[in-house]
């Protein structure tokens, strides 16, 4: 706890001159011999990499679907300062997935700098080496590691994300494991969207707010005529949040991760107005998620519908069983030692697996083998629920708003005579 309080003061020495300082004029790809040579009082030997510059920026699109789209942006740059930081070149971006309709990556580069012999020799990320991961259902992950990365190298990369999905507006991270010059995120905002700003860390960024008029070109396929397209004004409030010379956050011993002490806001949308139509509840509470959740066909559904298909299979699964404490023993220890986990994560049934699917596969994530393993219990009438949970890495669940996004594991609950238990069938060990 003691150096994590001598790196909350250096962060508020460091704040101290930070308004004094300009933003860095940075454009993509103009760099020169000088600008690998920094200086800063965050930089010491201690230091593998230092993030020179962090810009972001979202904004709302009229779009051809009758609403709108959120254009984020980013550029970063950053200073590979020996091989330990090496780390600190290898990006993901992460895009959100549901159904058919799949956040958009668009227009990403990604360029390595290096000084060779007073020369500047700038290499190009290939497209062939950005690969891509799906962790979860509802998550893409584009991943890549610059290119001709040495000791000394610059790196930066920009792209846009175009999404339709208006609940998932950008969050931003000022902090981080390596120190950074300077940081900054501007949000425009149409007066019709409401938005609760989440904000956390123990330092502050600087923030600035104004308003203007502007106008929404929105396009809607119509039955009669091919496309029906109408301009929609408005006033939008520009904020805007920096800071500068912020020092990096490490984990130390008998703290938390990261990510619950970092520097970050997030946003949660609450409420849109649409012109001429009453005002739409989006956040609701915990009881509403819940009820959502119950509804979804890869939750609750998955384990409250007829699952007849394991009428045959249960009886010999609990063959033997006088109590109910035996069949939960019985059930708990079959999927257990009969089925293989996959991932370590996973708050849903994965795409495009059917609990049926998993049974006779006999392999799944995390909430695969826990959501079978409640829908077997359910069939022989013992009212297991899920459970989720926030792991350690993933930063503690709000205690207000219900942002689902926090958590990334699923357990089972089981109440019996003697009390509530908590039931994970992945772990052959437990």
């Amino acid at each position: 706890m003691r150096k994590l309080q001598v790196t909350l003061l250096l962060g508020v020495i460091a704040a101290t001159f930070a308004a004094a300082q300009e933003k860095p004029n940075m454009k993509f790809g103009k760099i020169t011999p000088a600008d690998f040579s920094i200086s800063s009082p965050l930089i010491d030997s201690n230091v593998n990499a230092v993030v020179l510059s962090d810009v972001g920026s979202t904004e709302f699109e009229g779009n051809s679907k009758g609403w709108f789209t959120m254009v984020f942006k980013r550029h970063r740059r950053i200073k590979i300062i020996n091989a330990k930081g090496f780390d600190a070149a290898t990006i993901s971006i992460t895009l959100y997935a549901s159904g058919s309709d799949a956040e958009r990556l668009a227009d990403l580069r990604a360029v390595t700098h290096n000084l060779e012999n007073g020369a500047l020799v700038t290499t190009k990320l290939e497209t062939k080496d950005i690969f891509e991961e799906r962790p979860q259902k509802r998550y893409v992950i584009k991943k890549f590691t610059f290119p001709a990365l040495k000791p000394g190298s610059i790196v930066e990369y920009s792209y846009a994300i175009n999404s339709d999905f208006l609940f998932n507006l950008q969050p931003w991270e000022f902090q981080g494991p390596y120190p950074v010059l300077h940081s900054e995120y501007e949000v425009s905002m149409p007066d019709f969207f409401n938005y609760v700003f989440l904000s956390q860390g123990y330092l502050t960024p600087e923030k600035k707010s104004s308003d203007r008029a502007a106008t929404f070109n929105v396009r809607r396929a119509n039955e009669v005529t091919s496309t029906e397209s109408y301009a929609i004004n408005t006033r939008v409030t520009d904020h805007k949040w920096t800071m500068e010379n912020i020092p990096a956050m490490k984990e130390e011993d008998f703290t938390s991760t990261i990510n619950n002490h970092i520097a970050k806001i997030e946003f949660q949308l609450s409420q849109y107005r649409f012109p001429n139509q009453a005002t739409e509840d989006v956040m609701g509470n915990w009881t509403k998620v819940s009820e959502r959740l119950l509804k979804s066909e890869d939750f609750g559904l998955a384990y409250t519908r007829g699952n007849n298909w394991l009428n045959d299979d249960m009886k010999l699964i609990t063959k033997g069983a006088g109590t109910t404490e035996e069949k939960v023993r019985k059930i708990y220890e079959y999927v257990r030692d009969n089925f293989t986990c996959s991932s370590s994560y996973g708050t849903r049934l994965s795409e495009p697996n059917s609990l049926k699917d998993v049974f006779r596969k006999k392999t799944g994530r995390v909430s695969d083998l826990n959501l079978l393993l409640i829908a077997m219990l359910r069939h022989e009438s013992i009212p297991a629920e899920p459970v989720l949970l926030s792991l350690r890495e993933r930063g503690l669940a709000h205690p207000v708003y219900p942002l689902l996004d926090r958590f990334n594991y699923l357990i089972c609950e089981v109440p019996l005579e003697t009390g509530v238990i908590h039931l994970d069938a992945s772990r052959p060990m437990l």
